[in-house]
């Protein structure tokens, strides 16, 4: 499932994993093989599915009792580090939980298995997979990763500013945009705005320079593909990040309908309707929490985070309709890989084809704290968070109905964010205009174009 913004967090386990080598399979046997079982490790990020596939791996070592899997988890900055580490000194994990922002780099360096010819052995069906098989099919065609997840964006919101401000369930569930800035969307944001007299957005008299709430959180902080932000409205109108849905060879920013579109988000900014960059330091629980922003984007794997904060109804809906009347909602998928050094490759397989089951998924699914990418299970997932009083039917409509999209996968993300990151700076503080545009897809072009 998505993690925080997609490509500001590549930077730092880019630039380690560049100091790595290929590595012969030579790994170690940590915690070595007492009672004769085959030690497999599996690695993840993400606390809540750390506990959910402990059941799969209970269940899993009980059928086979010659294999012993143990799980661990490691917060999001020490995983990276520890796992690189583990690539240069050759004992990293059998299995892990795998991005698809880093998985371009590891294969390249040999550090992932190819999983075809072990799919082909088991008559693995990757058809199972509503999402994310293209996501873990490398430029030589082959498999690095079987789909685990997937998550899709959606607007938070605070119920009681909402009815502060005379709006509804509906209206929020169904928030319109153009590039020109015509629809619903504008207009609830106006209207969540409120100065320190109490005055809305939308009313006479309001002071954009003494901002109380602001309908909207700062959209200038989601990196390249705005995740977060902008990146359900763009996809409306056909645009797209890549010049190709996977390994691009160059990023569109200079195209005339995100120039609009961008600018116009922009401006919410300086009419004061969003924050200015930087005047937040803090992450998105504590906006909406804080009760300072009305409405916020992000990614559903803080659903039930994010939808239970003490003291704050919050809310959410899908991203804004286009004006072609459909939505188009960023998904992704993370992927469990096999690291190329595992001294035991069929054990490994056998797990990690086993958390790519319907029975694995559907264990795990049953605690409603991520999206399992095999159909069956999300319901059974879908049904757990319904018991939780979060209804994710609209979400799993998307999917569905077509109405999603991923990234590109692509090489080079650390060195991309190095060199556009500073220029977004500019655009979003006002020191330049839409023109840097231009100068940003073509540096992205020399930068993809880099073997």
């Amino acid at each position: 499932m998505m993690t925080r913004s997609t490509f500001m967090k590549g930077a730092l386990i880019t630039a380690t994993a560049s100091l790595l080598v290929p590595l012969a399979a030579c790994s170690t046997d940590a915690g070595g093989e007492a009672g004769g079982k085959v030690p497999i490790q599996w690695w993840t990020w993400d606390q809540g599915q750390s506990l959910s596939y402990e059941k799969c791996a209970d269940a899993f070592n009980e059928a086979n009792p010659d294999i012993d899997v143990t799980v661990s988890y490691y917060n999001w900055n020490d995983y990276w580090t520890k796992l690189t580490a583990g690539f240069v000194a050759g004992d990293a994990p059998d299995t892990f939980m795998n991005h698809a922002n880093y998985f371009p780099e590891y294969v390249s360096q040999g550090q992932l298995l190819a999983l075809d010819d072990l799919i082909a052995s088991s008559d693995f069906d990757l058809d199972r997979f509503s999402v994310g098989v293209d996501t873990w099919t490398y430029t030589d065609g082959k498999h690095y990763g079987l789909p685990k997840d997937w998550a899709t964006e959606v607007w938070y919101y605070n119920e009681d500013a909402v009815a502060d401000a005379g709006l509804t369930a509906e209206d929020m569930q169904n928030m319109t945009w153009a590039p020109d800035g015509s629809g619903t969307f504008g207009e609830i944001v106006k209207k969540l705005t409120v100065d320190a007299n109490g005055v809305h957005g939308d009313q006479p008299g309001f002071d954009k320079d003494n901002v109380a709430v602001y309908g909207l959180m700062p959209m200038g902080l989601q990196g390249n593909n705005g995740q977060d932000s902008w990146s359900g409205f763009l996809s409306t109108t056909g645009w797209t990040l890549g010049d190709e849905k996977n390994w691009p060879t160059r990023f569109q920013y200079d195209e005339d309908v995100f120039k609009e579109s961008l600018d116009w988000i922009r401006s919410l900014s300086a009419d004061g309707f969003s924050p200015k960059n930087g005047a937040f330091t803090t992450e998105i629980a504590d906006w909406l929490g804080s009760g300072k922003i009305a409405m916020a984007g992000s990614h559903t794997a803080n659903l039930g985070s994010l939808t239970s904060i003490d003291g704050v109804n919050i809310s959410f809906a899908p991203t804004v309709i286009g004006e072609d009347g459909e939505r188009s909602s960023l998904t992704n998928s993370n992927g469990d890989s096999i690291w190329a050094g595992t001294k035991h490759p069929d054990e490994a397989w056998k797990w990690v084809s086993y958390l790519g089951s319907t029975d694995c998924q559907s264990l795990a699914g049953e605690d409603g704290t991520f999206f399992p990418s095999i159909p069956e299970s999300m319901k059974v997932t879908q049904e757990a968070m319904k018991a939780k009083d979060i209804d994710v039917a609209p979400l799993v409509e998307l999917v569905e109905s077509g109405q999603t999209f991923t990234t590109p996968v692509f090489q080079r993300g650390g060195e991309l964010d190095a060199t556009l990151k500073p220029m977004w700076e500019k655009y979003w503080n006002f020191s330049a205009d839409s023109e840097i545009f231009d100068q940003m897809a073509a540096e992205s072009e020399r930068i993809l174009a880099q073997q």
